[in-house]
């Protein structure tokens, strides 16, 4: 087995043992800090989650591309990363203070305690590893991270009031990894860096770093507003929003695998690209859709059984948030593609038109109709983000036709949700096993009798 392979399965399987650990966490602090709680801890993790891609973005990824690219100067990168990344830590630091003093009360010092982690994010020198993709220590930091979480989270937090404790778990464990990674890496020079080299790297870093900030901002703005507006009903909405973030970060390794082979297929032609772009939007549908439904279906007691009583999230608020699942990982894609075919500037005015909107239209969504108000909007932004990168990719000539191929998925989902509808007060474990297999029986079924289907859009 090459070294290659054999570095990718180790990522994968700590990813694997991450999301696992990730979700047992979830639960428990779901449970222990009741919904008040929880929606008290997730609404300050959000903008330190959001900063933390400023912190840790497209600096890194400019700096990490020049380092494999130029190991002699490894050491003089790291400290110039170091020294950018403690830049925006500081004024990510002052912009979480502020927020904490306009909520005030019992949200500021969980807030405050989620942003201690951007200065030990900041402070990890892992440019080499990265740079030379050292899959066994960066595996390893990974399970570290995942289990040191969940060992602190079972350890310390035992009881609803304890919301300034779980938010200081995940700052404690990011301090843990940094100093791991000194101890295998060696402290850092601290030298400090040339006007000229700030200012060159952080002109390159902007735009992909602004672009991944506004991604991962769609992602946050509802739990942003839930912390912000104190609706009635954020705990259940935010453990239903944890299994489809979860299922959603499953599906970003279709824009991971795609990637690449779209910017191979772009040197062929349009109509290679438009192909690779098909095939991504196909599987994804055929994957998450049923998943969408499924969950729909099963959520008003599967939430009840993991998280513990109180969380019952059902009604608007739920049928809008599945809905999302499809649809937000659509939109990554295609602005994925989008970046792939190299128009990053229509990638980052998508990004800003997008935010901007979310200012205005979730305030007016919460006052409106509370939690559902703020699942429509955040629904309608995804939407949005679908259409603007498809309108960016037909601009360079990439076209696709996905309709047949997406008749299997359409079709097979139906199938699945008429047969689980009526079980749907059974036990859960057995419904989606049945689900699962009328859902895949009806899609090879499907695949058969509909010409051009799925099986021909597979790359």
């Amino acid at each position: 087995m090459s070294l290659r392979a054999r570095g990718m399965i180790y990522g994968l399987v700590a990813e694997a043992f991450a999301c696992a650990a990730g979700f047992v966490t979830t639960i428990h602090l779901a449970r222990v800090l009741q919904p008040r709680g929880f929606a008290t801890l997730e609404s300050a993790l959000a903008p330190a989650a959001w900063l933390l891609v400023l912190v840790r973005g497209g600096l890194d990824q400019i700096v990490v591309r020049e380092a494999a690219r130029r190991p002699a100067i490894v050491g003089r990168l790291t400290s110039l990363l170091i020294w950018l990344r403690l830049g925006w830590a500081a004024l990510g630091l002052i912009l979480l203070a502020v927020l904490a003093v306009m909520r005030g009360g019992e949200q500021a010092w969980p807030i405050l305690a989620c942003g201690l982690l951007l200065v030990p994010a900041a402070l990890s020198p892992d440019v080499r590893p990265r740079a030379i993709q050292f899959m066994p220590f960066l595996a390893s930091v990974v399970v570290l991270r995942a289990t040191g979480i969940l060992v602190a989270a079972m350890l310390l937090v035992r009881n609803p009031e304890q919301v300034g404790v779980a938010a200081l778990v995940a700052s404690a464990i990011e301090a843990l990894i940094a100093l791991v990674t000194i101890a295998h890496e060696g402290w850092p020079s601290f030298r400090l860096p040339t006007r000229r080299s700030v200012l060159v790297f952080s002109r390159r870093a902007m735009v992909a770093g602004l672009t991944r900030f506004g991604r991962v901002g769609l992602y946050l703005v509802d739990l942003l507003m839930l912390g912000w507006a104190n609706v009635e009903g954020a705990g259940p909405y935010a453990a239903a929003r944890k299994i489809v973030i979860a299922l959603a970060g499953i599906g970003m390794v279709v824009p991971t695998l795609l990637g690449p082979t779209l910017a191979r297929e772009r040197t062929q032609g349009v109509d290679a690209a438009s192909r690779v772009v098909g095939n991504g939007v196909s599987i994804l549908i055929a994957l998450f859709l049923p998943a969408s439904l499924g969950l729909l279906v099963l959520a008003p007691r599967g939430l009840p059984m993991l998280f513990g009583a109180g969380y019952d999230c059902g009604g608007w608020a739920l049928l809008l948030l599945v809905a999302r699942l499809p649809v937000l990982l659509v939109a990554s894609w295609l602005q994925t593609a989008t970046v792939s075919l190299g128009d990053e500037r229509k990638a980052l005015r998508l990004m800003v038109i997008l935010l901007s909107l979310s200012l205005f239209l979730l305030p007016s969504g919460a006052s409106f109709a509370g939690i559902a108000g703020i699942a429509a909007v955040v629904l309608v932004l995804e939407t949005i983000a679908v259409m603007g990168a498809w309108s960016a990719l037909r601009s360079r000539g990439v076209t696709f036709d996905f309709t047949r191929q997406l008749a299997p998925a359409f079709v097979g989902s139906l199938a699945m949700t008429a047969a689980i509808w009526p079980l749907r007060s059974a036990s859960i474990v057995p419904v989606i096993v049945l689900g699962v297999l009328i859902y895949s029986a009806t899609w090879c079924a499907m695949v058969r009798v509909v010409p051009g289907s799925f099986r021909k859009a597979l790359p």
